[in-house]
């Protein structure tokens, strides 16, 4: 059986690598909460991400923290990913790698045909996460889309084409 990395989907052999709860599927060897039909005051990303885009007053709870950077930092729970953009000048001190936060968000939009948070208040940490246990792993020819945007992923077989201090772009085959 092949279930290295995955939570769900097909084995190699005929069965099964698990099964999602209920009210989720499996995708690319992942469970990814069902859509959100509207948005409310307080969720989880995908929860955010069925709000329209502009001014809102939404509270995502438990997220972890994946990736922090110059402008900002990714965050991701168990319905989504989503990127939070700062600026130049953080107003707040940067949350580390691995905090698990609930985040409250004042503007949701797309820069660069990317969903992003555009502003929020300062994150408060409620605990303490394991980043590689979001990853999903995309090595059996997953090909990345708008359904695993700012996902922690891992990968074999890549070819690096350009490297530019921490940041690659990469081929493997899709």
């Amino acid at each position: 059986a092949q279930c290295a990395g995955k939570q769900c989907g097909p084995d190699g052999c005929g069965g099964q690598c698990g099964a999602c709860a209920e009210g989720s599927h499996c995708e690319a060897g992942g469970c990814v909460v069902d859509p959100v039909a509207d948005c409310s005051p307080t969720g989880g990303v995908a929860n955010l991400r069925a709000c329209e885009e502009g001014v809102v007053d939404v509270t995502i709870t438990g997220a972890t923290v994946t990736y922090v950077f110059d402008l900002g930092y990714f965050i991701q729970d168990g319905t989504g990913a989503v990127q939070v953009f700062v600026g130049d000048v953080w107003p707040y001190d940067a949350p580390g790698l691995g905090d698990v936060i609930d985040l409250h968000v004042t503007e949701y939009g797309n820069y660069k045909n990317q969903q992003e948070i555009m502003a929020s208040d300062p994150p408060v940490k409620t605990g303490d996460g394991v980043v590689a246990d979001l990853k999903l792993d995309i090595s059996g020819g997953v090909v990345p889309d708008e359904s695993i945007e700012s996902r922690v992923i891992q990968c074999t077989g890549l070819e690096v084409e350009t490297l530019a201090g921490t940041d690659a772009t990469v081929a493997y085959g899709g």
